[in-house]
């Protein structure tokens, strides 16, 4: 009974890991394009620049990742892994 509240939310978590980590260094596509991050002027726009539209939470983690990183794909990707795999675990408990 244990290994069914804690092992298989582990081994879920394991293989979402496993197969997302390819696409941890993968370069940004489609829409990534006309996001902020993707602007040659990224590092000179103001805070509001960055959260402006429909999504302003998403906006304000697009920033702090750039912040914190840079135009790095690695770690936008690392980032939507991090605050995803928390989301997944709780749904399978």
């Amino acid at each position: 009974m244990k290994f069914l509240r804690f092992g298989i939310p582990a081994l879920l978590a394991a293989v979402v890991v496993l197969v997302y980590w390819p696409a941890l260094h993968g370069q940004f596509v489609f829409d990534d394009l006309y996001l902020p991050f993707a602007e040659p002027g990224a590092s000179r726009l103001k805070f509001t620049a960055w959260i402006a539209g429909v999504r302003p939470i998403l906006m304000l983690t697009y920033w702090l990742n750039y912040r914190l990183a840079g135009p790095a794909t690695n770690s936008y990707h690392a980032a939507n892994l991090a605050l995803h795999t928390p989301y997944a675990g709780a749904w399978c408990s």
